[in-house]
């Protein structure tokens, strides 16, 4: 098909996007599946934060989608829920949304959480969570991170958590962790479900996370270190079973993930297959079958995008230029001239399957 015949084609079925009520077609669509996978092509463009938060809101307030699990840093997730989001609203103890975002995500991009559209979703989030009754808490919405960054963090995590209720298995953890024993890692998770009988269901199933980020990210860095190209491979294969942990947490659970396009789309479907590669949707996709998932893309023709010139730098607003004369977002961008309205989304249908 002639690039021409595209523009037209995606002209045909734009469905034209100016506020919320627009996504009731895509929102109807994807709600019938156990996982919706909402990506962006930048860490940093505000329409692509906003439309994804437009989308969650619909899908939880509607469909009873309960969880949102975040291309981020699993202990900064879980301090929005300890402070925050199982927190009452009324308690006087439950901290400003922005105060707890920055105090949250401290890693560098810290701009790719802690800014104003994930405070707005998390306000929203924590309203709707106060109005459900304690005898429906697993209607409570709750956000979890799903990447592998976080080894300092998680290894201070389980023993800060230890300390609490076994100071000797403290210790012992505190002593494999300066070495980083791989077979003591391995074993920890299954040590640290036996003996901490005095711990409370919550605290160890958060304990026993951090324990398999120590592992995977030892792993992770040690291939990134040796320059081995798995290293990508190690991190999507960890949250895969990062979001297969908290969906069998969750029997009947429905769960939201934000992450980038390159995450979320299906990599037998890219490139990606021909080096060997693998990425969440094509997991997930792969683990609970088509009618099970659902993703969608997002994109743009050209603009601005908060960023840095390099890892650890400052953050700065830089231009976008123009996409690639026949790539999709120049195809988008010509059938945008077509039905005069520069937002707007398609529905895919996949052959046998449903709508993307």
């Amino acid at each position: 098909m002639s690039i021409d015949s595209l523009v037209k084609e995606v002209g045909r079925l734009a469905i034209p996007l100016k506020e919320a009520g627009d996504l009731r077609l895509l929102v109807d669509r994807i709600s019938k599946a156990r996982v919706v996978l909402l990506g962006e092509a930048s860490h940093g463009s505000h329409e692509f934060y906003e439309w994804r938060r437009n989308i969650s809101e619909l899908l939880i307030s509607q469909h009873g989608f309960n969880f949102i699990a975040l291309e981020g840093d699993w202990p900064a997730a879980q301090h929005l829920n300890k402070r925050i989001l199982t927190t009452p609203k009324h308690t006087a103890g439950r901290a400003a949304v922005a105060d707890v975002l920055r105090e949250a995500f401290t890693r560098w991009p810290t701009w790719m959480w802690a800014n104003r559209e994930t405070e707005a979703l998390l306000e929203w989030v924590t309203h709707f969570n106060s109005n459900v009754d304690d005898n429906e808490s697993r209607r409570r919405v709750r956000f979890f991170g799903l990447d592998v960054y976080s080894l300092f963090d998680s290894i201070q995590v389980v023993i800060d958590e230890l300390e609490k209720v076994d100071k000797e298995l403290a210790e012992r953890a505190r002593r494999h962790y300066a070495c980083f024993d791989p077979s003591a890692l391995k074993v920890l998770p299954d040590v640290l479900r036996r003996q901490m009988d005095n711990a409370t269901e919550e605290e160890v199933f958060d304990i026993q996370q951090n324990a398999k980020i120590v592992i995977d990210a030892d792993e992770y860095y040690r291939t990134v270190l040796f320059g081995h190209r798995n290293s990508w491979n190690v991190r999507e294969n960890h949250m895969m079973d990062t979001l297969a942990f908290l969906l069998d947490r969750w029997p009947g659970g429905k769960a939201i993930v934000w992450a980038h396009n390159t995450h979320v789309g299906d990599y037998r479907a890219t490139t990606m297959i021909n080096f060997g590669e693998v990425n969440l949707g094509g997991l997930v996709k792969q683990k609970y079958g088509q009618d099970e998932v659902a993703f969608v893309g997002f994109g743009s023709y050209q603009g601005s995008v908060i960023a840095s010139d390099r890892w650890g730098g400052s953050v700065q607003s830089m231009p976008v230029p123009p996409a690639q004369e026949g790539s999709y977002e120049d195809i988008f961008h010509r059938a945008a001239g077509t039905i005069s309205n520069k937002h707007f989304y398609v529905i895919a249908r996949e052959r046998g399957g449903r709508g993307e």
